[in-house]
């Protein structure tokens, strides 16, 4: 499955996920029929524009072409493994991005946490 994101210049990737992976992250919340108005916008953004991709006979597969260009990926790309998924990004963004990245994680890992701790939290109730 391959899904696209273009929330900003500094984000504009393609992810791709096995088909397991896709269809665990996609039923992690539970279901309703009513969701409020910005997790309804979220998920018709993101299962619309999601592609399952088929393989050639050599395991490869193809991005759609108008997916390309919407999340507007340069001619030169890095693949990035990241947990459950492969991110394909531009390359002179990702190598200019690094040495921030890395100054980001300890903020990054202090949200993650604080965010999973509201979850469980929240569940506890």
């Amino acid at each position: 499955w391959v899904v696209g994101d273009a929330g900003d210049l500094s984000s504009n990737l393609i992810r791709l996920y096995t088909e397991r992976s896709f269809e665990r992250a996609a039923s992690t919340d539970g279901l309703s029929l009513t969701p409020d108005e910005d997790e309804a916008e979220l998920e018709t953004t993101l299962f619309g524009l999601a592609s399952r991709l088929p393989q050639d006979a050599a395991g490869r597969v193809r991005l759609p072409e108008d997916l390309l260009e919407l999340v507007g990926l340069g001619s030169e790309v890095v693949l990035v493994g990241a947990k459950d998924r492969l991110e394909i990004r531009d390359r002179a963004a990702w190598k200019a991005s690094r040495r921030s990245r890395l100054e980001q994680v300890p903020a990054l890992m202090q949200r993650v946490r604080q965010r999973n701790a509201s979850r469980r939290d929240g569940a506890d109730v």
